[in-house]
Order: structure tokens, then sequence, then C-alpha cells
């Protein structure tokens, strides 16, 4: 039998040499393998994102570029992720606007910390209930009903709400105001601190500056 290293031999030895500048390649940090239940969670990846936060301060602040790679397949045909994803069908998650595709937060030490106290205080049938109603419960229905003052905030790394869902949410209840925090993902307070507060702020007409 051939051996892989005998296969693949004078096809990927070959070098070429350093490059002029180093970069730093962060490859695939997706919220599918650090979110506890999702089927691709993988504590180890947990580990590296925490670890990776000083690595990304250092590289930045040596102006060492930072490059960040993810996973989009096309939805419904699937086929540019060809034989993998019949292979591996929860590869499927891999799609513009599922949470599971979005980029890791950008959380500090402190924040990750106090997670880390709470997060086992969650109630874990609620967390799963929560999660498939993602996808089972559309809330549409809801908007209309609406008797309160109402405020959308949207995060702008997040890529969960798109400008055509703005669009309909706001054909479905005029009066709601829409905010963005530009630099938040998955969440905002956390994410995009005084993009969260200047969105309230406007909203309930107070400022926390």
């Amino acid at each position: 039998m051939v051996s892989a290293q005998d296969n693949y031999q004078g096809v990927w030895g070959n070098r070429i040499g350093f490059g002029q500048r180093p970069a730093l390649l962060m490859i695939d940090f997706m919220q599918g393998y650090t979110t506890e239940g999702a089927p691709l969670f993988a504590p180890g990846v947990v580990s590296a994102v925490a670890e990776s936060v000083s690595l990304l301060a250092a590289a930045r602040q040596a102006g060492i570029p930072v490059i960040h790679t993810n996973i989009r397949y096309h939805p419904g045909h699937f086929a540019d992720g060809g034989m993998w994803v019949k292979k591996a069908p929860v590869m499927k998650d891999m799609v513009e606007g599922n949470p599971l595709a979005a980029f890791c937060p950008s959380w500090t030490l402190e924040q990750r910390a106090l997670r880390a106290e709470w997060l086992h205080t969650c109630f874990e049938p609620a967390i799963v209930q929560a999660y498939q109603e993602f996808h089972s419960v559309d809330i549409h229905q809801d908007f209309p009903a609406l008797r309160q003052p109402a405020l959308l905030m949207v995060a702008g790394r997040g890529g969960v709400i798109l400008p055509e869902d703005e669009a309909a949410i706001h054909a479905l209840h005029p009066a709601i105001e829409i905010s963005h925090a530009p630099e938040a993902g998955h969440m905002i307070p956390w994410d995009d601190f005084d993009g969260f507060f200047a969105a309230l702020g406007n909203f309930l007409g107070h400022s926390f500056c």
C-alpha cells in the first residue's frame, strides 16, 4: 500500500521561501464551534479563542496584518460544499445569516470570566428551547400587535437581521425604531459598548455618556 507521504511526494513538498512580512491567519473561529449544544461545539476551540486575544492584540500593535477566514455555503443547493456537506450535514449551518456561522465575539478577558462565572447557572432546557425556536417560531406575526414603544437594535456585524428584514419589520410595525450598533456581533452590549448605549439613549431620550 502506498503511504500518504509517498502519494504526495513532489506535490506538496516544494518550498517557496518566506515572504517579505508576516501575517496572522485566524482560521474559522466561528460560533458554531464555541456554542454549547451546537453540533460542532468543540471545547478546544473555546480555549483557543480565549488564548487568541493576547495574540491578536500583539499582532495589531506590531502592525501585522490579521486575516480571518470562515465558511460560507450557498443555501439551498450547497453545491459549493460538494461531498463534504453530504458527508457532514451539520455543515449546512455554515450559511449567511446563521448565528453559528458568525465570527466569535471579541470579548475581553474580564467579560469572558464573568460569562464563565454565571453560564453554569443558566437553565439548560430554556437555552435549548430558545435555540430551537430561532428556527421554528416566526416573530413577524407579533410585530403588528405591539402597543408599547419598541426598539429593534441591529448588530452591525451580526449578519442576522439584513436590510430586507428591517424593511419587512418596519412594514409590519411602522412605529418601531430601528437602530444599529456598528461594531456588534453576537452580544451587542459587550461587542459594541458605546454603540449599544448610544442607541439605547436615543430611544429613551437619555444620554448615558
